[in-house]
């Protein structure tokens, strides 16, 4: 199984914990590591994921996140003209922005089982593309994974 992490998911533990869905998907992003770790599957980052950390504010989380991609990660997709030609596509045929546009394309390019994001607005907006893996939330994608026994 090969699962892409968007920036919002490696974000999530650094949000207000005291919100029961935001401490739903901390805890599912942390359980969804720790079981593809143990399973041998492979956690895909970006050139477009440390782009986007980069431009976190607050140093300390920004290290935070970047020694977590670090430690979890297994291979990084490099930005090249075919992810930025089907960034584009995608672009065109939805109303998705560039850079979830762009962690799209990278997802597909790093052959990704799986895409989890916290964007309910991404999601969504998926539904109608002709994506290569599916886009969950990474408490909904949990809990399949416990219920179906899934990886």
């Amino acid at each position: 199984m090969r699962i892409y992490l968007d920036n919002c998911c490696y974000n999530r533990p650094f949000d207000d914990q005291t919100q029961p869905r935001i401490r739903e998907e901390t805890d599912a992003v942390s359980a969804i590591i720790t079981r593809t770790m143990a399973n041998d599957d492979i956690i895909l980052s970006s050139d477009i994921l440390f782009f986007e950390v980069m431009k976190i504010k607050a140093l300390d989380k920004r290290r935070a996140i970047l020694s977590m991609i670090d430690r979890v990660a297994d291979k990084t997709v490099a930005l090249n003209e075919q992810i930025n030609l089907r960034k584009n596509d995608i672009m065109c045929a939805s109303n998705i922005h560039d850079m979830d546009a762009a962690h799209l394309a990278c997802a597909e390019f790093g052959d990704a089982d799986i895409f989890l994001t916290t964007d309910d607005k991404l999601i969504k907006a998926c539904g109608n593309l002709n994506l290569k893996f599916r886009i969950l939330n990474p408490a909904t994608y949990f809990k399949e994974v416990i219920e179906n026994g899934r990886n």
